[in-house]
């Protein structure tokens, strides 16, 4: 993350990237401490930042502007419109657990270190990457309606495709809370993780894979949203780059699995299979997949879907919740039903197969409301 003098030396930077440089925290802040920038006034991170940004100009004809008479939620929600209206879509990526029941759903809590999405971004703290592209070719330009009640804006109208409903979430009986790793899990917890996942793939009736190795592969790119580190660290697109790696993994976690069919296709398919690392060795030299699902599974939880497509999405996903593609979007979305056809933003989500725009093909975006 830049530092507020860089920000400020090297260039100008418009307030989408000013709040993405100063909001992005750790989810492990016992242990690494708060990575953000707080104030002492919810609102102040707002108009401390406005002064700062490029685009203050065309932000004050949006309404945002320093006004300590409102409620910070307003000037939150007010400063998140204003975002939306300039193309800054990606910003719903932001949208967690906020301290207050006034913020609308979609509206980030600014106030708040916002930890792991799923995609990093580039220096200017604009350009996402390693880029996905769930929405196909559609952009959203001019495609938001904003629902105001009594002049303040309440509700959001986006086009969306609402693609698949979650039937089933992962289960960790010895997981005490999401945001840690036991130290005595240290060596287990990869395993445990990406064999849930695998059971997860057996949950549905339809057959949708006809080989043992597709279901491990696919399991392995949602274990860990996709993402392998390059010899920069940085974050690419992990494609079948973990496959070998979750192969040891398979193997080392055979002591969890029940007796059933996924034992038996999982033994069956490792007969096949030359592994030379030992467990012994996973001490001295860590694989990629385990290193990337310590940090990947921090506050997350796999599911599936009636598709029978796995998927990767917050802690706070249930069954029944929607995956929807909203216009625009790189990434797909997890909503909750609520009444009259109205949904709540839970969280962004990585959804195997329709990363790259596969639902747009089969399916046509139509009008939603979030609240």
């Amino acid at each position: 993350m830049l530092s507020m003098p860089k920000i400020c030396r090297d260039r100008a930077f418009p307030l989408a990237a000013l709040l993405r440089a100063t909001c992005v925290g750790s989810i492990n802040l016992k242990r690494h401490g708060p990575h953000n920038l707080e104030a002492t006034k919810p609102e102040d991170k707002i108009f401390a930042l406005l002064g700062l940004a490029a685009d203050r100009e065309e932000l004050k004809n949006f309404g945002v502007v320093p006004n300590y008479d409102v409620p910070y939620e307003q000037t939150y929600t007010t400063t998140m419109v204003a975002l939306l209206r300039q193309g800054h879509i990606s910003l719903l990526s932001m949208c967690q657990a906020s301290r207050s029941p006034n913020l609308p759903s979609w509206v980030p809590d600014w106030s708040r270190s916002v930890t792991d999405m799923l995609q990093d971004v580039r220096n200017d703290h604009m350009t996402l990457y390693p880029e996905f592209n769930s929405s196909g070719g559609h952009t959203n330009q001019n495609s938001i309606t904003i629902v105001k009640e009594a002049g303040i804006a309440k509700h959001i109208s986006v086009k969306s495709i609402l693609f698949d409903e979650i039937i089933q979430v992962g289960r960790f009986p010895n997981r005490i809370h999401s945001k840690g790793i036991p130290l005595s899990e240290t060596y287990t917890w990869t395993s445990e993780w990406l064999v849930e996942i695998l059971r997860l793939s057996y949950c549905c009736t339809k057959k949708r894979y006809k080989r043992f190795r597709d279901r491990l592969s696919d399991s392995a790119q949602t274990a860990t949203g996709d993402i392998v580190r390059n010899s920069e660290v940085e974050p690419t697109r992990a494609g079948n780059a973990h496959f070998d790696d979750a192969v040891i993994l398979l193997r080392d976690g055979l002591q969890l699995f029940g007796n059933g069919r996924l034992k038996v296709e999982a033994e069956r398919f490792l007969a096949t299979q030359t592994i030379t690392t030992k467990f012994t060795d996973r001490i001295k030299s860590e694989l990629r997949l385990a290193f990337q699902i310590m940090g990947t599974s921090l506050g997350r939880l796999p599911f599936v879907t009636k598709k029978e497509h796995l998927g990767l999405s917050s802690d706070d996903v249930r069954q029944g919740d929607v995956i929807a593609i909203i216009e625009g979007s790189q990434v797909p979305f997890v909503l909750r039903p609520l009444d009259k056809g109205r949904f709540s933003l839970v969280s962004e989500a990585y959804v195997n197969g329709i990363m790259d725009g596969e639902a747009t093909e089969t399916s046509e975006f139509s009008y939603i409301t979030l609240v």
